[in-house]
């Protein structure tokens, strides 16, 4: 390669990286937080549409969601939410996650962390505690408005008895 077109190539890379830099920051500054998940490479509706606001720190990452009110959303798995969801938002993953918690069985657990799983596949981790289990992505693609009771009688695959079974997370029967 040319030392020149080597050098210009250089002197490009420095001249542009502050620019992109700022460009993100009012790219961001403009997005909703589901945008930020996508910006990311996580699916938009990880987050209920029901996002009050929310904040992102360039320099360490950290991730706040303020939602209306804590609320459920029924994937493939119920999850809860809390009024407040936080983070650390990297390429491809959200870690020291708190704030969404999944029920399993009988038990509400923690999500502690969710991975993208790099292409060509679409699949995502969700991770609790040592635990993780793998899910396709598009189940989460879509922004979803909040279920305020787990889901009522489809959480409870339709039949209104079973809807005693779906107790709340700890944080929030301990308000009850």
């Amino acid at each position: 390669m040319n030392v020149k077109l080597l050098l210009a190539l250089l002197l490009v890379a420095v001249v542009v990286s502050p620019l992109s830099s700022s460009a993100q920051q009012i790219i961001l500054s403009n997005a909703t937080a589901h945008d930020v998940l996508a910006l990311f490479g996580l699916p938009r509706g990880l987050l209920p549409a029901s996002v009050k606001s929310y904040s992102y720190d360039p320099d360490d990452g950290r991730f706040t969601v303020e939602l209306t009110k804590p609320c459920y959303l029924h994937f493939s798995i119920l999850f809860y939410y809390h009024e407040t969801v936080t983070g650390v938002l990297e390429q491809g993953s959200m870690t020291d996650m708190e704030g969404i918690e999944l029920k399993k069985l009988f038990v509400w657990v923690p999500l502690t962390e969710i991975k993208a799983r790099p292409p060509p596949s679409r699949d995502i981790e969700l991770v609790i505690g040592f635990v993780s289990e793998t899910k396709d992505a598009a189940e989460f693609e879509e922004v979803r408005p909040c279920e305020d009771n787990g889901g009522g009688c489809a959480a409870a695959g339709g039949n209104p008895k079973q809807l005693l079974l779906l107790q709340q997370p700890a944080a929030n029967a301990a308000q009850s």
